[in-house]
Order: structure tokens, then sequence, then C-alpha cells
């Protein structure tokens, strides 16, 4: 993706970050030839005799899709944007297996991981974490007005039907739940960090983890607003790796291992580090975004949305404000 200064320096934090998000995804969207963001029909790929994954394609505002089958029923993590993705998501699943789609679960609230759950059956059972149910409930509107504002005709059409829905069940750090055969782990470790209600999917007995924003394959870690973390997502990495995934679904990008989140904690860690080196040094925000900028562009050349590099670099001076 090719890389755009954002200029936020009058801008409150938040704002900041949120117009450094819509230019890389404007930008994403142009280099996909505008490709309205529809999750795929007929990629399923099988990761293992009861996991598949929906893959994102590269398309911006897909999210990879996880469906996971037991004997008892399906478990479908993401929904993708809207209910006509939703849609498509639940024939993926008819094409796999009959039995009912028990659980729904999404990664955090962000629009193409999490409405389309109205379209899912009655009966499914819906399922967030405690903040990321505070997350729908505060943000989830101004988030379907923002991307309608900025993404355009494809994205209103898209949004405008969405019903948010209440979940049916709630949890603050930890829920199992049994497919009949295979138990599976939700997970939100109490920190902000991409989100403030990241929840994660894990697997223990396939060593499978659906991260979600928290583990960006090949690209720079998003912190689109005021309620993202560097040091709770350097937290929340180390969590994760305590899991000891073997194979990580992000929540954009292509299937990797664990040594994912080790990447993204050296390159949090850096960023955090030199971030509060020059605050101390009384060097201003828009000059060490410039400096980080080039220090990590060089380091992670093939890194896509560099542009999120600066509002790391923000949120870093900002959270060494709060810790003096």
């Amino acid at each position: 993706m090719a890389s755009r200064t954002v200029s936020c320096r009058s801008r409150p934090p938040g704002h900041c970050r949120w117009a450094a998000w819509a230019a890389a995804l404007v930008l994403g969207l142009s280099a996909a030839h505008a490709a309205p963001p529809m999750v795929p029909a007929g990629k399923t790929v099988q990761l293992t005799e009861q996991v598949y994954m929906i893959p994102d394609q590269g398309v911006p505002l897909v999210p990879n899709v996880g469906i996971i089958v037991g004997s008892a029923g399906v478990l479908v993590v993401d929904t993708g944007m809207g209910p006509a993705n939703a849609e498509i998501v639940l024939n993926e699943v008819r094409q796999i297996t009959d039995k009912p789609i028990l659980y729904l679960v999404s990664t955090h609230f962000h629009p193409e991981h999490n409405f389309g759950a109205q379209s899912f059956p009655l009966s499914t059972v819906l399922i967030y974490s405690t903040a990321q149910h505070r997350d729908v409930l505060t943000k989830g509107e101004a988030y379907r007005t923002w991307f309608i504002d900025m993404f355009g005709a494809d994205v209103q059409a898209l949004l405008e039907p969405v019903k948010l829905v209440t979940p049916d069940v709630t949890f603050e750090r930890r829920a199992v739940v049994n497919l009949g055969d295979l138990p599976v782990e939700l997970l939100h470790f109490g920190y902000a960090a991409h989100t403030g209600g990241d929840t994660v999917i894990y697997l223990p007995e396939q060593k499978i983890l659906f991260a979600g924003g928290l583990t960006p394959n090949q690209g720079f870690p998003i912190v689109p607003d005021g309620d993202s973390s560097v040091r709770g997502w350097i937290a929340t990495l180390d969590d994760l790796a305590a899991l000891d995934a073997a194979t990580v679904v992000p929540g954009h990008g292509q299937l990797t291992d664990a040594q994912v989140m080790q990447r993204v904690k050296t390159y949090l860690t850096s960023v955090q580090g030199q971030a509060r080196d020059l605050k101390a040094a009384g060097v201003a925000l828009a000059d060490a975004q410039d400096r980080l900028y080039t220090v990590f562009t060089q380091r992670y050349p093939d890194w896509r949305e560099p542009d999120w590099i600066r509002n790391a670099v923000e949120l870093s001076y900002a959270e060494a404000d709060a810790a003096n």
C-alpha cells in the first residue's frame, strides 16, 4: 500500500488516529480497485478436520472468518460487514455442514468483524466479552456513521441495514463453550489494545488461535482511537504467547504462526521505548513522528499501512504522560 502523510498536529489525539485509519483504508480500497468489501464466496479453506477459515483475499475491510464444527454444532468467528456479508458466511457454513450454528463470537466491535450478527438464526447464542459489549454500546453507531462517511456508497449499502444486536451472553475474562467434542476458549485479557474489548478464540486441542486485530501479519498495528493502547497491547501479546498456539488466524492478512506475536511485540516495544526517549529529550510529537516513521519504514519495508507508525508514536507520547 502506498504511504500517505496525514497531518493531525492541530487535532485531538483520537481524531488524529481516526483520520489516519480512514486515509490508510481509502488508499487500500483504491489499491484494490475499489472492490466492495465482500467476504469471498467459495474460497473457504480447511485448516483441520473441524476448523475452517474464509480468507479475506487481501481485500480491505474484509475479515478472515472462522468456522469451527463440533459434533453438536458450529461456532462462527466474525461476520463480515453487514447482513449481506453475513449471508455469505452463513452460506459457506451450509456448504460444510447442516449442523446448527450454536454460537457467534466476534474478535472486536469494528463493523467488518461484528456488524452482521442480525442475520444469524435466533437460536444462535451471541457471545461478547463485557468490554466488547461496552464498545458496541458506546461506539457502534459512531463507527457505522464514520465508515459510511469515509468509504462511500459500497460501504453505505452494507451498513445502512445494520441493526446492532444485544449479546445473549457476556463474560469478563474467560468463557468455554463445548461443541460436543470440541472445547473452545473465549478470552479477553483485561487490557485495551487494538480496541478496548479485543476477544480471542482459542482451540487448545488444535492449538489454533483466532486473534483478530491483535496480530497483524506483515502490517503495522492499528491504533485507531483513544481506547487503543500500546502498553496494553504489549501485555496482551505476552498473554497470547502463553497459550502456546501453533497456528494464528489474524483478523486480516495471511494465515501465520505464533512467531507473529513476537514480531508485533518487538515493534511495539521498540516504538514505545524510542518515543519515550524522544519525549524525555523534549522532542515535539510531530518531529518524533517524522523521525520514527523513517526508522520503522526502513526496518520493516514490507509491512503494510506504515502511517500507523505515527499513531503509535502519538499514543506512546500520551501513555508516557500518564505514567509520570
